[in-house]
C-alpha cells in the first residue's frame, strides 16, 4: 500500500483573523507550519512515478518553504505532485486569494492552485485555478474565487457548487505532467517553488 508523505513541523503559522483586510496572511510559509502534506502519482496509484518534497529553510535573511517535484509521466504523460496545507480555514469575507513566491525553474513551469472543501472531499472533486510561472522569478498572483473550476480525475465537475471562501478546508500548489487549457502543455523532470505567503484580497 502506498504511503502519504507527512511533513509535520512544530508550530502552525495558519492564522485566523475574525476581519479580514488587504495583504493579511493566509498561510505565512517563512515560519514552521502544521499538517503539510506531500502527494504525487507514485502515493495514489500503483504505477505512478513522480517523487515531491516539502522543506522549511530557517536562515536569518531567507526563511521559506519550498516545494521541489520530479515528475516522472506515465506513457499518456499524466503524472502530479501536489503540496497541501489543510486546515478549516473559513473565510467570510475575502473576494480572492494570492500566493507570493519565486520560481527556482530554469524554464516556464505551469502549476495549479487546487481548493477543497467538505462537499468536494464528499463528492470526489477539487476546484483548481492554473497559473504560469517564468523562470527564477519572483511572483505575487491573485486567484478569485469565482474563476476557480470544479474537476474531478482531470474532467470538468459541472455540478458542483460554486466555491465558498468559507467553506475551505485545505488549499494546495500541484504541479501536473499535461497542463495548459488543452493539455497539450507536456512537463516532466525536476521543478522547484520557493514559497512565502498566501494573503487575502492582495492585488494592489
Amino acid at each position: 500500500m502506498k504511503t502519504l508523505l507527512n511533513v509535520s513541523l512544530f508550530a502552525s503559522a495558519i492564522v485566523y483573523y475574525p476581519a479580514y483586510a488587504a495583504h493579511t496572511p493566509l498561510v505565512d510559509f517563512t515560519r514552521p507550519i502544521n499538517r503539510i502534506q506531500v502527494l504525487t502519482d507514485a502515493t495514489e496509484r500503483s504505477a505512478g512515478l513522480s517523487h515531491a518534497y516539502a522543506g522549511y529553510q530557517n536562515s536569518q535573511n531567507n526563511k521559506s518553504h519550498f516545494f521541489f517535484a520530479h515528475l516522472q509521466p506515465q506513457p499518456n504523460r499524466a503524472a502530479f505532485a501536489t503540496f497541501r496545507v489543510a486546515d478549516n480555514f473559513a473565510l467570510h469575507y475575502p473576494y480572492s486569494i494570492c500566493l507570493n513566491g519565486k520560481s527556482l525553474n530554469d524554464k516556464d513551469a505551469y502549476y495549479q492552485v487546487v481548493i477543497e472543501t467538505p462537499t468536494s472531499q464528499s463528492l470526489g472533486f477539487t476546484y483548481k485555478q492554473d497559473f504560469q510561472v517564468q523562470p527564477q522569478e519572483n511572483f505575487s498572483m491573485s486567484f478569485y474565487f469565482s474563476e476557480f473550476d470544479a474537476s474531478r480525475r482531470g474532467k470538468s465537475f459541472p455540478n458542483a457548487p460554486s466555491l465558498s471562501p468559507n467553506d475551505i478546508k485545505s488549499v494546495a500548489i500541484r504541479i501536473i505532467g499535461r497542463a495548459g487549457q488543452e493539455a497539450d502543455i507536456y512537463q516532466k523532470g525536476l521543478f522547484g517553488l520557493q514559497l512565502f505567503n498566501f494573503t487575502l484580497d492582495c492585488e494592489n
